[in-house]
């Protein structure tokens, strides 16, 4: 198939869902970008992390079959393959090849959390505003702004092919307008044809293999291990971050407690523990391999870190949010400890 037959069966299958294609509403745009796009594709995307002088940036070759097949290879300077993430409904598997290690874990996502409550927290916790349109590598794509109703958390600027769903291009800026992260293509294919043995596991010699178990699950307050049952348990924090899971970690010889939240567009972990938790000299720095999902608008990034010490027990808070809102939510906690 030509390019130019590629592009027009990608416009028509843009005006079967979507009729009246550039009449959605910021709203329709955001839901469409959300979802998993419905042709496959393959491209090359660059990933920036902007970090002063820890400032960070690599390439990456992507490839997505509909409804659910992904994989993402990470590439040094030299174009060497260093990392693959493969994903399927079931399972996900991380292959780094300076360790020759492969990562087998259950699928089910970061965040604990589907797509339509993530669309719902988005809505509440931004103003969705279109912005228009911008050519990006020869089409036509909408502009969707994500303006935070909270300060201190970041804004996104999201570009999306309305005909296919693809998004071609992600910036993020911190609370003071500095950029902090942006991931956009150079070169994408949409439709392509791709084999199903391209989603195949990474293959690894007997060894090499570790199998991250999933970590038990807390339902309520009520099922916390009497360890932890004077931890408050809050549904909700500041800035529209509401509970999406917790679950039990292992910690040496012992098990630290980690709730998640999730205000649409940024995760928020608090962690506690009986012992301290070393959040490492990285924890500062977005994740270069983040946006580990087809639609890559939801961000897993570290961000700011706090620790604090109450009650012979350690805390730790990791939030993709400016110091001053993250100190703000360390007092809604220790208030309720």
């Amino acid at each position: 198939m030509s390019k130019m037959n590629k592009f027009w069966f990608s416009l028509s299958m843009g005006l079967l869902i979507y009729p009246n294609l550039w009449a959605l509403e910021s709203e329709d745009l955001l839901g469409l970008a959300t979802k998993a796009p419905a042709a496959a594709y393959k491209g090359t995307r660059i990933i920036i992390n902007w970090f002063g002088q820890e400032s960070q940036a690599a390439e990456a070759r992507v490839y997505f079959k509909p409804p659910n097949l992904w994989r993402q290879e990470i590439l040094s300077p030299q174009g060497e393959i260093t990392r693959v993430v493969v994903q399927n409904k079931e399972a996900e598997w991380i292959w780094e090849a300076e360790s020759k290690t492969l990562i087998k874990r259950p699928s089910g996502g970061a965040n604990g959390l589907d797509n339509a409550k993530l669309l719902d927290l988005t809505k509440r916790s931004y103003r969705i505003v279109s912005k228009g349109s911008d050519d990006v590598m020869g089409k036509n794509t909408a502009i969707i702004e994500l303006d935070p109703k909270h300060p201190g958390s970041p804004k996104r600027t999201v570009w999306v092919d309305p005909a296919s769903g693809a998004v071609f291009k992600i910036k993020q800026t911190n609370s003071d307008g500095s950029l902090a992260t942006e991931v956009h293509f150079t070169d994408i294919e949409i439709p392509a044809d791709l084999s199903d043995s391209l989603f195949e596991p990474p293959q690894a010699k007997e060894g090499q293999v570790l199998m991250e178990e999933p970590r038990p699950a807390v339902a309520n307050a009520q099922g916390l291990p009497e360890a932890f049952c004077d931890v408050p348990w809050l549904a909700e924090l500041p800035n529209g971050f509401e509970l999406a899971k917790t679950a039990l970690m292992p910690l040496g010889d012992e098990e630290a407690l980690h709730f998640q939240y999730n205000d649409g567009l940024s995760s928020l972990s608090f962690f506690v523990s009986p012992k301290l938790i070393q959040a490492g000299p990285g924890s500062h720095q977005i994740v270069l391999t983040q946006y580990e999902d087809p639609g890559f608008i939801t961000s897993t990034s570290a961000g700011s870190v706090l620790e604090w010490e109450q009650a012979d027990k350690h805390f730790l808070l990791i939030g993709d949010l400016s110091q001053p809102a993250l100190r703000e939510i360390m007092k809604f906690i220790r208030n309720r400890s």
